[in-house]
């Protein structure tokens, strides 16, 4: 299983990496630990955003590469100053 941040707007892969095992395939979490280590923070959902409407998106999914199966998916928008 994999985890996977990215852009929307350019495509870019802001995360990349292999879960271990042991580890949570909610992409929430990996979000939350990702947006702490880069100074950053999730701006509230006051309902549910639709996949690919968000600035950014997480997934937890098969393979390395995007592809077809997504085990879980997670859209969101940072805060701004």
């Amino acid at each position: 299983m994999y985890i996977a941040i990215t852009c929307n707007r350019s495509g870019e892969n802001l995360l990349l990496r292999r879960l271990s095992p042991t580890e949570s395939m909610n992409p929430r979490g990996h979000v939350e630990k990702w947006a702490e280590s880069a100074g950053v923070k999730i701006a509230q959902s006051y309902g549910h955003i639709p996949r690919g409407c968000a600035d950014f998106y997480a997934e937890t999914r098969d393979r390395k590469e995007a592809g077809a199966v997504c085990w879980d998916s997670f859209d969101f928008y940072l805060e701004t100053a």
